[in-house]
């Protein structure tokens, strides 16, 4: 895996294919979101989790991360 060995462009891209194979896929989403935030564009980690919990108002981890950015 591109993330496991700190290839962040490429991790992106392989979650951005399967989202795209599957639009709804809150974990790709949610991946997306960690690696903008690794990168430093909080903008697109945000917009990232705010689209997962539209799909998954449950989702523990993207309320837990947005909560952090929102302190």
């Amino acid at each position: 895996s591109h993330l496991l060995k700190g290839n962040g462009e490429g991790a992106l891209k392989e979650f951005e294919i399967t989202r795209k194979l599957a639009p709804d896929h809150t974990e790709a989403i949610f991946s997306i979101g960690a690696i903008y935030y690794k990168q430093g564009d909080k903008e697109k980690a945000i917009n990232a989790w705010q689209t997962v919990l539209g799909l998954d108002p449950n989702h523990a981890k993207a309320k837990k991360y947005l909560e952090m950015l929102a302190e």
